[in-house]
């Protein structure tokens, strides 16, 4: 089934979970997928989902008129409300493959700070960064999965950065306390001395 060319579009700010943006997922997919998952709430994720609610009946519906006498079944949406009252929305974009033509193509998504400039490399994006993500709302029909909408992902916006790989305080319970402090705490551990040291 053909469609027309996307517009891509740019979400609110949120919460990114679980991504995968420096490098690519290969676990279940060998040619690789870059996603993320974002957590936005409030007004914002109201208004996004409504948004995308629209997509993804523009969706169903060119399905249904491609496919007329046929009975579509519509595939999961990309985006869920939370028991928290937050909005998830699962962006993804695959990292290579070949084209029908035989050539090969890779690709990974653009990422900038929050100046708009280009990110250094070795930079890790990590969960609970706040991001904004451009992404392409893409209709797709399969007589398997049935007719639905993917979120592309094209590019990151980083407004503040969560490296991966490091734990906050905070998300085991813990509050500001008086007493020691790394920052502090320079003098390097020496070991422990016994007896009289000689040099050899």
């Amino acid at each position: 089934m053909a469609y027309a060319k996307q517009q891509s579009y740019v979400t609110p700010a949120g919460i990114a979970q679980y991504p995968k943006l420096n490098a690519p997922d290969t676990k279940f997919v060998a040619e690789g997928v870059y996603t993320t998952k974002l957590e936005l709430s409030g007004e914002a994720a109201q208004e996004l989902s409504a948004f995308l609610d629209g997509k993804y009946q523009e969706a169903i519906a060119e399905a249904k008129k491609n496919n007329p006498g046929k009975k579509i079944k519509e595939a999961d949406a990309p985006y869920s409300w939370n028991d928290s009252g937050t909005l998830t929305v699962n962006f993804k974009m695959k990292a290579s493959g070949v084209t029908k033509d035989g050539k090969a193509w890779n690709r990974k998504p653009a990422l900038f700070d929050a100046k708009g400039k280009p990110l250094d490399v070795g930079t890790n994006v990590g969960g609970g960064s706040t991001i904004i993500v451009n992404y392409t709302p893409s209709p797709f029909y399969t007589a398997m999965i049935g007719a639905g909408l993917s979120m592309r992902l094209e590019a990151v916006q980083v407004i503040d950065l969560k490296e991966g790989g490091g734990q906050s305080a905070d998300k085991f319970g813990f509050t500001e306390q008086d007493g020691f402090s790394a920052e502090e705490f320079t003098q390097p551990f020496q070991g422990e001395t016994v007896g009289d040291q000689e040099d050899f």
